[in-house]
C-alpha cells in the first residue's frame, strides 16, 4: 500500500529519521538501519548531510519496498495537527511541503 500523497518529487520527509515498525511488517534486517537507544527503535541510517540513506538523485531508491512509515506518512495531516502553529515551523521541510500541498486543494479537498 502506497501513500496517496501527491508528493510530485518532494523529498521533505526523507530528511527526517524514519523509524521502522516491526509490528507493521518492517524487518530491520531488510534495511540499512541503526538501533537508537533514545527512540527505542531502529531508524533508517542517514547520510552525513542528514538525508535518508535510500534517497537517490531521482527520489527513493527503495520505493517498492519502503518501510511502513514511508508508505503512510502524510505531511498534510502533520500540518493540520499543528493547526495555526504550523507557519512558525515553515523551515521544517515536512511543514513547508504540507502547507504547499494544502494550499493546492480545491474546496472539495482534492488537488488541483
Amino acid at each position: 500500500m502506497r501513500s496517496l500523497v501527491p508528493c510530485n518529487g518532494c523529498t521533505g520527509c526523507c530528511w527526517q529519521g524514519a523509524a521502522l515498525h516491526p509490528e507493521k511488517g518492517d524487518n530491520p534486517a531488510d534495511y540499512d538501519a541503526v538501533w537508537h537507544e533514545l527512540d527505542q527503535a531502529f531508524l533508517l541510517r542517514q547520510r552525513e548531510d542528514g538525508a535518508c540513506i535510500y534517497l537517490g538523485e531521482h527520489g527513493c531508491t527503495i520505493y517498492d519496498r519502503a518501510p511502513y512509515i514511508c508508505r503512510v506518512w502524510d505531511c498534510r495531516e502533520y500540518v493540520k495537527s499543528l493547526g495555526d502553529r504550523a507557519r512558525q515551523f515553515i523551515r521544517d521541510p515536512q511543514v513547508a511541503a504540507g502547507l504547499r500541498l494544502l494550499s493546492n486543494l480545491d474546496p472539495k479537498g482534492t488537488t488541483q
